[in-house]
């Protein structure tokens, strides 16, 4: 006879796998895509900020690095690869302020 499941253990399951489950259906409309600048890396591993582009739907993720400011026009609001030389998808947010539009 094992130890009984913790109620909270459960409930962090079941929300992780809602989550998922939202990931895997949403379609990431434009409409729902936010794109911004991250000064977080500059000074410690880079000397420009990097590209988020984040849809507040679902929290999917992708981070874009090492762009000038010319190029950093040209990201489009899609979470799929676009050709840039440092393109990570396939992220996801780590803070609930990621999902604010303002």
């Amino acid at each position: 006879m094992g130890r009984p499941e913790s109620e909270l253990k459960r409930l962090i399951s079941e929300h992780r796998t809602d989550v998922e489950l939202l990931r895997a259906k949403c379609k990431h409309p434009p409409n729902m895509i936010i794109i911004r600048l991250d000064y977080s890396s500059v000074g410690l591993s880079s000397g420009t900020p990097t590209v988020h582009v984040v849809c507040t739907n679902c929290g999917a993720k992708k981070i874009i690095c090492g762009l000038d400011s010319k190029q950093r026009h040209k990201v489009r609001k899609t979470l799929k690869r676009q050709g840039f030389k440092d393109e990570r998808t396939g992220c996801f947010i780590q803070h609930d302020w990621e999902l604010d539009r303002g």
